[in-house]
């Protein structure tokens, strides 16, 4: 199963901005270890950000890492892989927040927005 941007699914159009998602995406299956989409547990950007909210970065971390990374390097790659993904939010929300290549999985909102125009803020 994989995912593809929610731009690119309602418009049929790759754009800057969907390299700009994917890129995001990938940022976080590395840091994480996790793949983007686990049937029942929904897309990772939604499982991280759960995750970020805690300021736990282990909990985010791929525990294969035991632990041997730079804190502060962990949450400026996370930080960075949602902004990269965050204006995704507004724009997928009308069709379920995303879709999966396979089932077109739906997942909830965020509270991160505007990231892909260089306006990242929590909501």
């Amino acid at each position: 199963m994989g995912y593809i941007d929610p731009e690119y699914y309602i418009t049929g159009r790759l754009t800057e901005s969907s390299d700009v998602f994917s890129f995001g995406v990938v940022l976080l299956e590395v840091t994480s270890g996790k793949p983007p989409i686990i049937p029942e547990n929904g897309h990772i950007i939604e499982r991280v950000r759960q995750k970020m909210v805690t300021g736990n970065i282990n909990s985010v971390a791929d525990a294969r890492l035991g632990g041997s990374y730079n804190i502060n390097s962990m949450w400026k790659v996370l930080d960075a892989a949602m902004m990269c993904t965050a204006d995704s939010c507004s724009k997928a929300n009308d069709v379920g927040r995303g879709h999966a290549i396979e089932g077109k999985s739906g997942i909830g909102g965020s509270s991160w927005g505007h990231g892909r125009h260089g306006k990242c803020s929590k909501r």
